[in-house]
């Protein structure tokens, strides 16, 4: 028996000790030792329905009980032909996550298109994404980062459209504080809460709404209101996907520092 002792500790280590780490960072985090985002009107810039859950949730429901959250989704998901079913599971979705209908805004537009093979016009986003901001006189914008988490096309489009704004006096650029979801290698993506101590440590503000039974139950039941959606792999990727309980949002060049 005494050659099984030191297999039997080694195995036990392997286990125990990443939820020992993950969950000690998690402790440190929530006694405020890292800033969070701040604004009082924050927009979730999003190319789909069901973005808002699948990659921006931990975001969304840790702003919206401080601050003013509305989302711009520039498709309806038509892909397959499901867009009007989409837009209500979208709308059901946001409203599990804290925003009211007056705050959710899907653009319906064939230029536009809900495919990862079409490049989008991105002087047609950048127009959608400034008039939503003076008409909610927003001050804080999140969306995708360069690779969009996926690769997806759409995705990228967001983050190209933010990062080719013109600047100049007449004010055609954004001067306000522009965060982007980091993409993490795959390795990282879906390992759940075990990324926690690289990205809690990360130079970024991490959105953390804590492992708590009411978060689980609140995030199966958004991801579950886009039931079209709703297949097997997506199943998986609740249990397993690091977006589902943690956000790196990462500041873009050019935007004026939030004032804190």
């Amino acid at each position: 028996m005494a050659e099984y002792i030191p297999a039997t500790a080694f195995l036990t280590c392997l286990i125990f000790v990443p939820f020992i780490v993950a969950f000690s960072c998690y402790f440190v985090y929530k006694e405020g030792f890292f800033k969070q985002l701040k604004g009082k009107k924050i927009l979730f810039f999003t190319a789909h329905p069901d973005d808002e859950c699948m990659f921006f949730a931990p975001s969304i429901l840790n702003l919206s009980s401080v601050s003013e959250v509305f989302l711009l989704c520039l498709t309806t998901g038509d892909y397959y032909g499901q867009g009007e079913t989409r837009k209500k599971e979208l709308l059901e979705s946001c409203a599990v996550l804290g925003l009211s209908s007056d705050h959710v805004s899907i653009v319906q537009d064939r230029r536009l298109p809900d495919d990862p093979e079409v490049e989008w016009d991105l002087r047609l986003v950048q127009n959608l994404l400034q008039k939503h901001i003076s008409t909610y006189d927003i001050d804080t914008v999140v969306t995708f980062d360069g690779y969009g988490i996926s690769g997806h096309r759409n995705h990228i489009a967001l983050y190209k459209s933010l990062n080719t704004l013109p600047n100049g006096p007449e004010g055609k650029g954004l001067h306000i504080p522009i965060y982007t979801l980091e993409s993490v290698p795959l390795v990282r993506k879906y390992i759940s809460f075990l990324d926690l101590p690289w990205s809690i440590f990360s130079r970024s503000n991490l959105s953390l709404p804590g492992f708590t039974w009411l978060y689980i139950i609140s995030l199966q039941r958004a991801m579950a209101t886009h039931y079209s959606q709703y297949v097997w792999f997506r199943r998986l990727y609740v249990v397993f996907s690091r977006y589902m309980v943690m956000n790196t949002l990462l500041r873009t060049q050019g935007s004026k520092p939030n004032r804190e």
